[in-house]
């Protein structure tokens, strides 16, 4: 969908708490608080990470966001074993969105896409290359939370 951001992951965490620890390992790199991390769903378990999906939320309604995982061809994903695909979409801050891609990218992933067109504009990106967009935003913005309006809503959008 155009308003999402996917990484391809070459395997599934191993749990909610190998979840919680990677995305919260993130969000401590850039300093920020680290996010209430929850699966919603017909079976949130350990052991069912692509039934349901992950709600992310941080200290504002605008911090927040939502991952599914999916199973997908290697046409989609682009890599010739991966068949998983992380969909991640907000109607927030995308910059906070744009951390939880960073943490799948950096635990399973080699790519991003970056189908919503917004953080910086860019269609793809690799893990250090969305790192430095998203320490670019922080001192541009003094963090995540102090973001640029766009058309009255907070988005994260370094755009001009």
């Amino acid at each position: 969908m155009a308003n999402s951001i996917f990484v391809p992951i070459e395997r599934l965490p191993s749990g909610m708490d190998e979840l919680r620890n990677f995305i919260s390992a993130a969000f401590t790199e850039f300093s920020q608080p680290v996010p209430i991390i929850r699966q919603e769903g017909i079976m949130p378990s350990n052991t069912h990470l692509n039934s349901g999906f992950l709600i992310v939320e941080g200290l504002t309604e605008n911090d927040q966001c939502w991952a599914s995982i999916h199973r997908c061809g290697p046409a989609l994903t682009g890599g010739p074993d991966c068949e998983l695909m992380v969909d991640i979409k907000t109607r927030g801050n995308w910059m906070f969105a744009g951390v939880v891609a960073y943490a799948f990218c950096r635990l399973a992933g080699s790519v991003i896409f970056n189908d919503a067109c917004e953080l910086d504009g860019q269609e793809e990106y690799t893990a250090d290359s969305i790192k430095d967009v998203l320490l670019k935003n922080l001192t541009k913005n003094g963090g995540f939370l102090a973001t640029r309006e766009c058309d009255g809503e907070n988005r994260g959008d370094l755009r001009q």
